[in-house]
């Protein structure tokens, strides 16, 4: 059987929360292919289930990753981790990523499937993402921290009271302190990256992505002949008016007084 797709994948990269469900949406729009059997967070289960078992076979998840990063500064555990991930995608991918419907269609198209993939934990996997697809295009997506942990915190609650009917006994205990926590960590790791010398990269704010520029850079990132207008109307700026939990002025201020959110928001008055 003919290979339908080359190891280039677009990486949609970003903390949780951050817009990256959006850019994924916006890279369908593009032409670009972002696997079948999504959840409601439009992350293809295939490479989801990829990432989160890794992180929980060392011992870490979404929001609890030191442990992985640690190992990470180990070039043979990298090595291990890919050759481990890589043997399940030549196996998979074609059945669970892309499925019958674009094996038949790119079996005699003369060009090879745009395809990618988003899901936060990929900023995490990063240097293993790297050996498996070292020509990889990243798109780096930032979101100022106020939005992204009121978010996170909120997203998590309402995880926590479906739970709850079945496990009375759970409590809620992430607080805001903890989502800026996440949200510096992956931050630290996205500007590393964008910083890089990597010329199959893209790097946006949430902030500016109704800027007519932005949204040209996206198209012409993607190599997509899509209308400028048509990318315009999936992007709807929205803030919810989250009430204000616990602890927030305190969390504002470890926000406004943080060296990095000064660094990527100089201007922002939150």
């Amino acid at each position: 059987m003919k290979k339908i797709y080359d190891n280039n994948p677009y990486l949609i990269l970003g903390v949780h929360r951050s817009g990256t469900s959006l850019m994924s949406r916006i890279f369908e729009k593009a032409g670009v292919f972002t696997g079948k059997n999504q959840n409601i967070n439009n992350e293809a289960k295939f490479f989801f289930d990829l990432n989160n078992q890794t992180l929980k076979k060392n011992n870490s998840t979404a929001y609890n990753f030191g442990t992985f990063l640690s190992k990470l500064q180990n070039e043979k555990f990298i090595n291990e981790q890919a050759e481990q991930l890589k043997k399940t995608i030549e196996k998979k991918i074609n059945s669970k990523f892309f499925g019958v419907r674009k094996l038949i269609k790119y079996q005699f198209a003369e060009e090879k499937i745009k395809w990618g993939f988003k899901d936060p934990r990929t900023v995490l996997l990063l240097p293993v993402w790297g050996k498996i697809f070292p020509e990889a295009k990243l798109l780096i997506i930032f979101r100022n921290p106020v939005d992204v942990c009121m978010s996170i915190y909120y997203f998590e609650q309402k995880r926590y009271l479906n739970k709850l009917k079945k496990r009375p006994d759970l409590k809620f205990e992430m607080q805001l302190e903890n989502t800026f926590e996440v949200w510096k960590n992956f931050t630290k790791i996205l500007l590393a990256t964008s910083k890089s010398d990597n010329h199959n990269s893209l790097t946006v704010k949430y902030e500016s992505l109704s800027k007519n520029e932005v949204i040209q850079n996206i198209i012409e990132f993607t190599e997509s002949k899509t209308d400028t207008k048509e990318i315009a109307k999936m992007i709807k700026r929205k803030t919810t008016a989250y009430k204000k939990p616990e602890g927030y002025e305190r969390f504002l201020e470890l926000v406004k007084n943080d060296e990095l959110v000064n660094k990527i928001y100089p201007d922002s008055k939150f």
